[in-house]
């Protein structure tokens, strides 16, 4: 059997260390090279060198963000890499700010942390992209085979054929409902050199796999295990153990990850923050008047809606309708006498939806995730759509992707247009990270420019 490649992860966490220090050296000679020897300015960089560097030793080690594993996607590459910036930029402000080093260039740390992360994704993508090509030849390969269930034990086998760039090399299958004596397995296993061995749940037994395991641990196999239930498959599985028994979440998610949330909650609050100062402070005065000249009634319109975990809070917006007692049980529609003329206008560039960013400052929405509904409605479609609480096991957004890819406007009597928002919602629950979400707003931000035709 062809050697494997050894120490990847150390070889890749060098380069990006070799490459941090070419960075801040070349930009720090082009900006300093004529006060290099200025003792106030050599002392503070001298510190942020050292700080910088022993920073991320430790972010990558924490974020593993330099780990290229087998099946690792483009897409995940991209996303452990700006996780790892993110920390970075908050490591380095921390350190300026208790130190108080004001001398340092803001300019310089933002050219070199685009820089740095710019030259290391690059880098690790084409690493990725070599090694591809390199599994893909027939080198640094392992050697495995499926057991379990026939239907889905073959769906994976083919699976690993038609991806040679992984480097797992399918050797043979075996059917966990004929053998019924795994003993002729192992034997092959034995005599074949195989690397590792997926066993299919839960049609592999405790039993078998009881004794898989033990065997593999004294023969240096290792044991994986693959769902044959699709919908296990679409979440994200968590470990724990409660005093040495193994513990599986099937219901997590991404941002129930401490870190995730974090990440996602400061760039509510810099975000928001920013909408509130430069945006709100002007146009809510004005939209404010408007709204008061053509009618009577409060500016704001408030609205309990259903949150997290399933929590009603006051969502709030700017008034587009005439006061009226339905408000807060049946939907507005495209040809909705409620509606004043600046509420048409409003509503139809998202502007009456602004005052949520307060929501999001006070911490019950997000700026990105699934849409709140009225209460009402939300007992409604509980009964009728399937998993359609689990919208609530996040914070509710003032955009989302359901309504970026045009599940947007009336559903009270479109069952087919709310199972689609709730398809796009899980989708994004299940599967989120923070370049999705940037892609959301950006796409929320040319759709207020361009016009919605189901903004109504």
């Amino acid at each position: 059997m062809k050697k494997r490649i050894d120490y990847l992860d150390q070889i890749i966490l060098l380069i990006e260390l070799v490459l941090l220090n070419i960075v801040f050296n070349v930009l720090f000679f082009l900006r300093f090279n004529e006060t290099i020897f200025n003792q106030n300015i050599s002392l503070h960089y001298t510190f942020l060198y050292s700080f910088v560097n022993v920073s991320w030793i430790l972010i990558a080690i924490i974020s593993k963000s330099y780990k290229l594993t087998r099946t690792i996607s483009n897409f995940k590459i991209a996303v452990n890499t700006f996780y790892a910036l993110f920390l970075q930029v908050s490591f380095i402000t921390i350190f300026i700010f208790f130190l108080k080093l004001g001398i340092l260039s803001r300019e310089f740390l933002a050219q070199l942390l685009i820089t740095f992360s710019t030259l290391t994704l690059i880098l690790k993508l084409f690493i990725a992209q070599l090694l591809k090509i390199y599994r893909r030849n027939g080198r640094s390969f392992k050697q495995v085979i499926v057991y379990g269930n026939k239907n889905s034990g073959l769906k994976l086998s083919s699976k690993l054929v038609q991806n040679p760039q992984y480097g797992l090399h399918f050797i043979d299958f075996f059917d966990s409902n004929e053998d019924s004596d795994i003993n002729h397995m192992l034997n092959f296993v034995k005599t074949n050199n195989v690397n590792e061995i997926y066993c299919g749940l839960p049609s592999v037994n405790h039993q078998k796999l009881e004794k898989l395991i033990h065997w593999g641990e004294t023969n240096f196999v290792q044991i994986k295990l693959f769902t044959e239930c699709n919908t296990i498959g679409k979440t994200s599985l968590n470990f724990s153990e409660i005093d040495g028994q193994p513990i599986i979440n099937l219901t997590n998610h991404p941002l129930n990850d401490f870190g995730n949330q974090f990440l996602k909650r400061c760039f509510d609050l810099a975000f928001s923050l920013g909408v509130i100062i430069f945006v709100l402070s002007w146009l809510v005065p004005f939209i404010g008047i408007l709204i008061k000249l053509e009618s009577r009634g409060p500016i704001f319109f408030k609205q309990k809606r259903t949150g997290l975990n399933g929590y009603s809070f006051d969502c709030y917006k700017l008034r587009s309708m005439r006061v009226n007692n339905d408000s807060d049980k049946v939907q507005a529609s495209k040809t909705d006498s409620r509606i004043t003329k600046i509420g048409k206008f409003i509503r139809k560039t998202s502007i009456d939806e602004l005052p949520q960013f307060f929501n999001v400052l006070m911490g019950n929405m997000s700026i990105v995730g699934p849409r709140p509904h009225m209460e009402a409605h939300t007992g409604m479609y509980a009964n009728i759509i399937q998993k359609f609480m689990k919208r609530h096991s996040v914070k509710p957004g003032i955009t989302g992707l359901a309504q970026v890819s045009g599940y947007r406007g009336e559903t009270e009597n479109d069952n087919y247009a709310m199972r689609g928002r709730v398809r796009l919602d899980l989708f994004y629950i299940n599967n989120w990270n923070f370049p999705l979400d940037l892609k959301i707003i950006i796409r929320t931000a040319t759709s207020m420019v361009l016009g919605d035709k189901k903004a109504y």
